[in-house]
């Protein structure tokens, strides 16, 4: 919270909101993308203990569509979109 802080001198001492943002939006993608791998992981063991294959490889189709649509990193920016520079 201390890097949300207004300057109220001529030095300024916290990161700002743009900073925070972006760290946030690292911390948030880093773990949603940690917890899907734990997750295929679980099933990838679990699955022919279960006879599941098939349904085991459906979930590695869908976790893998989203690790590589989700539009990491930047939280704020639309995704797919051409920078005009």
């Amino acid at each position: 919270m201390g890097n949300l802080a207004v300057a109220r001198g001529l030095v300024k001492r916290s990161a700002g909101v743009d900073s925070v943002t972006k760290r946030l939006d690292t911390i948030l993608t880093t773990r949603v993308e940690k917890e899907l791998n734990a997750l295929r992981d679980q099933a990838s063991a679990l699955a022919p203990r279960l006879g599941m294959q098939h349904e085991l490889k459906r979930v590695r189709e869908i976790i893998s569509r989203l690790l590589t649509t989700h539009p990491t990193p930047g939280l704020l920016r639309e995704p797919n979109r051409v920078s005009p520079h």
